[in-house]
């Protein structure tokens, strides 16, 4: 199935339209922060492992409610980012892990 440029976005406005109706629409979607050198000389995001694990978790329960249908496109979404940079990603891994 072909989509164009206005059906992607109908189906982007539907979507939007439904969370928000349902009450699961939280505000205005944010990047993650930049990656960032903390005091203990550690790359993340996070100062502790603790608030690594409650964002984790409450990431993961926002993933469960979007429901089969949103967990499945953002998978495939993912797939594809995955497969457009697949030669990238398999240098790095290499790179890492040598």
């Amino acid at each position: 199935m072909a989509l164009d440029e206005q059906k992607v976005q109908a189906i982007v406005d539907q979507v939007l339209a439904r969370l928000k109706a349902e009450g699961r629409l939280g505000g205005t979607p944010q990047a993650a922060p930049a990656v960032v050198r903390h005091d203990t000389g550690k790359f993340g995001i996070f100062e502790t492992i603790d608030q690594a694990i409650a964002a984790a978790r409450t990431a993961f329960e926002q993933f469960v409610a979007m429901g089969l249908e949103m967990r499945e496109k953002a998978v495939e979404a993912m797939r594809r980012a995955c497969l457009s940079r697949l030669e990238e990603l398999s240098r790095m891994a290499v790179s890492e892990t040598g």
